[in-house]
């Protein structure tokens, strides 16, 4: 019996570290809920974003974005050091921020990865040194987390790499404010929604805190059954009944802050509960919007960010499967007691 015992405590153990595990890689995509991306079908060139760029700045509510394109693969070198790698040039026009470059904010030049400037230096203190691409030659100001041999600078002439941007609103109403952004400066593309997967996870983060609470609901139900109206007048049950009262005090103000913490995103909920094409129309155009995100070559940080939605979900089931497993043996053994 002992040993059965241990085993639960063991599960249990093992369901909260793979909870934290799930509220960790969950607190990493945080980062991106007042980013949206867009995806145009039809690229502009760097001189129609500056002047799209230019235009938003005068709105009375301007939005933050950022346009940027890959070049696709290209030779760069370094005249000091004579070292040379094949980069995957990566060019933008905007609000550098948004995409992880910050370096390029406030000075000109370029960012490269971490082991393309080992690759050509010899270290990752690589400001101050000068990179040749074609015929420029661009200073380097700092390091961009991207996997793949990257180098990242601004956009310039007429040349139409900018195919994708990141926008700088409310996830919640991201496909809402994407469409208005895209329809107000006559650009062809189509919103990533990202949402309905973010809302996804923060309600799996609730499976977990819900299994404890349903086990919570057990145990004052035992405790219940254990009291009698003899008991509560002789006032030998008294402890007992003031513990079970406080133990449903807990609980129903758990629930209540655990039903406050659902995610619910406005586009799911019809207008006219009557409308029963609604949720096979709501479902239809998630399937295209997963698609979507699925064939859309992404930047690097919003490929991590995916990986990390993925791991917090796998993390919150697994960590309720275990914990559920564990109550239950719990509750068969005091059963069998």
């Amino acid at each position: 019996m002992k040993r059965k015992k241990n085993i639960r405590w063991a599960v249990l153990a093992a369901a909260v570290l793979l909870y934290l595990g799930s509220l960790w890689t969950w607190k990493e995509t945080e980062a991106y809920d007042n980013l949206v991306p867009l995806v145009l079908s039809r690229p502009i060139s760097a001189e129609d974003g500056q002047r799209i760029w230019d235009a938003e700045g005068e709105e009375e509510e301007p939005m933050g974005f950022c346009f940027w394109g890959e070049t696709g693969e290209q030779m760069v070198s370094c005249r000091e050091t004579g070292g040379a790698a094949r980069v995957n040039r990566i060019v933008l026009l905007g609000n550098p921020e948004l995409l992880g470059a910050g370096g390029l904010a406030w000075r000109d030049g370029c960012l490269v990865d971490l082991a393309t400037a080992q690759a050509l230096f010899a270290t990752d203190r690589c400001e101050n040194q000068n990179l040749i691409v074609g015929e420029q030659v661009l200073p380097v100001v700092g390091i961009c987390d991207d996997a793949r041999p990257a180098m990242v600078s601004r956009a310039e002439g007429t040349q139409a790499v900018l195919n994708q941007c990141i926008l700088a609103i409310p996830s919640s109403q991201g496909r809402v404010l994407g469409e208005q952004f895209l329809m107000r400066w006559g650009l062809e593309g189509t919103v990533l929604d990202f949402y309905p997967f973010q809302a996804l996870c923060r309600n799996l983060l609730l499976l977990f805190p819900g299994v404890l609470l349903g086990s919570l609901g057990f145990f004052l139900e035992k405790e219940r059954k254990n009291l009698t109206l003899e008991g509560i007048r002789s006032r030998k049950q008294l402890p007992l009944l003031g513990k079970s009262l406080l133990g449903i005090a807990i609980l129903l103000g758990s629930l209540w802050l655990l039903g406050r913490q659902v995610t619910i995103p406005r586009d799911m909920i019809p207008s006219r509960w009557s409308d029963f094409s609604f949720w096979s129309q709501w479902w239809e155009s998630q399937r295209e919007n997963f698609q979507r995100i699925l064939t859309t070559p992404l930047g690097s940080q919003w490929l991590q960010m995916q990986a990390n939605m993925v791991k917090s979900m796998v993390c919150s089931t697994g960590s309720a499967i275990l914990a559920l497993w564990s109550v239950r043996r719990e509750n068969h053994a005091d059963f069998a007691d």
